[in-house]
């Protein structure tokens, strides 16, 4: 009988297997360092584009004595007007807090009201939110709108439709209505 002693830590199949499962980590790692250097150098570039556009307008100020503003035309300065104006209102939009609205009306909700929808909406710089929605009666809308509009989080808050629907013999009332939501 022979006496056999390993002294390597880990067997060769061991540290195959290992490589091999770390391999995917690797390249993940790789595609991302790549992934962020290409991004930091095309931000570099627009960076430079910029600068370079910035100089020459301020050298063709310069030389024209002319405020840069008034070479621009003024069909361009609406233009460019609207567009801020529309990606000013989708980041608005975006921006909603969604599990604060959700909060906000939970605290105003009284029974004998279902929301069915409710859709944001960016109008003058301020959140509207329209809410479709069934309740039991006229009256337990209009309180539930009273509620609504007596909260810091909600103002200007009116019913814009109402329908009476039958469901399984029981009468009900569709509702529209808006609301600005400040948040607060």
């Amino acid at each position: 009988m022979r006496l056999k002693i390993n002294l390597a830590q880990v067997s060769r199949m061991k540290q195959t297997s290992t490589y091999l499962a770390y391999l995917p980590l690797l390249l993940l790692l790789v595609a991302t360092l790549i992934g962020n250097s290409y991004w930091y150098y095309s931000i570099n570039t627009d960076i430079a584009r910029y600068n370079e556009k910035l100089s020459s307008m301020a050298q063709r100020s310069l030389k024209t004595k002319e405020p840069v503003e008034e070479s621009i035309p003024q069909k361009e300065k609406e233009s460019l007007a609207k567009e801020a104006a529309f990606i000013n209102s989708v980041i608005k939009g975006r921006t909603l807090s969604w599990s604060g609205l959700f909060a906000h009306l939970e605290k105003e909700h009284i029974p004998n009201i279902s929301m069915v929808s409710l859709t944001p909406k960016v109008v003058e710089d301020k959140m509207r939110i329209a809410v479709r929605g069934v309740g039991k009666d006229l009256d337990t809308i209009t309180r539930f709108m009273d509620r609504l509009e007596k909260s810091p989080s909600f103002q200007g808050v009116f019913l814009s439709h109402s329908s009476d629907t039958d469901l399984n013999g029981e009468k009900l009332v569709n509702f529209s209505m808006e609301a600005e939501y400040t948040g607060k």
